[in-house]
């Protein structure tokens, strides 16, 4: 997760689909935590603390079900390439542990998706998501110590358009190894004891599109690992807020 100075392709896939089924090969974002934060800091994907995912090599499954005529259920499953090895102190290494990631995701939308909307959201969304995989951490030395551990993930996320000009959107979270994830504070495992880092945390934002042209911003976010799985010196809390205010040039140009 440091800063890398090279191109970072996120979207580089193929895909084939009709209006209730698609099937993606790829490189894509992960399928957990789909909602964005309207920030200036867009790294990986609109970075707030409590949002999290990444993007990462897969095969996506998804359907889109109507239900009545104004629902409809939607499921995405996808099958990730977990793709950090990643340094957890000088002496203890981690890595992928052989295995792929699964994520999955219900959701039950109202609506159709507003096509004037850069993520083409619905009126209504409510969804449940998560993942299961597997890391392993190494302890260097005279004798090697080697532990597998779960990464796991619950997720809800809610995106809703109370009014015709103002949107809520909010998630909670909570798992254990979140660290390639983008979260845990980026912490995977305790390289002293090693033991796995459980986090919860979540996010929200209200949007208000004052005009055609203003749009104005606030939200909070938190990262919160559980204490006592760390070691001295880790990162026990990231929070952070923001308001800002957009103007649009053109309908592509802000």
């Amino acid at each position: 997760a440091n800063n890398i100075f090279a191109p970072l392709f996120i979207h580089v896939y193929g895909e084939a689909k009709t209006e209730r089924y698609r099937l993606m090969a790829g490189q894509a974002e992960d399928v957990t935590s789909p909602l964005y934060s309207n920030s200036v800091n867009t790294y990986p994907f609109s970075y707030l603390p409590g949002k999290f995912a990444f993007f990462r090599p897969q095969v996506r499954f998804e359907t889109y079900q109507p239900i009545g005529g104004a629902f409809t259920l939607i499921y995405k499953g996808a099958i990730a390439q977990t793709i950090q090895t990643f340094q957890v102190a000088d002496e203890v290494i981690g890595d992928q542990a052989g295995l792929p990631d699964g994520q999955s995701r219900l959701a039950l939308g109202y609506g159709k998706p507003d096509l004037r909307d850069p993520y083409k959201r619905r009126p209504f969304e409510l969804g449940v998501s998560g993942h299961i995989g597997k890391r392993q951490g190494t302890r260097l030395g005279v004798l090697l110590t080697d532990r597998r551990f779960p990464s796991c993930l619950g997720d809800i996320d809610l995106s809703f358009k109370i009014a015709p000009k103002l949107r809520f959107n909010a998630k909670f979270f909570t798992g254990s190894v979140l660290g390639d994830y983008a979260g845990g504070i980026f912490q995977t495992f305790n390289p002293v004891r090693l033991v796995a880092i459980r986090a919860t945390g979540a996010w929200a934002q209200l949007t208000y599109n004052i005009s055609s042209k203003w749009q104005a911003n606030a939200a909070y976010g938190r990262d919160d690992p559980f204490n006592r799985d760390l070691a001295l010196g880790q990162r026990t809390l990231n929070e952070a807020g923001f308001a800002n205010f957009y103007y649009r040039i053109t309908p592509r140009l802000w």
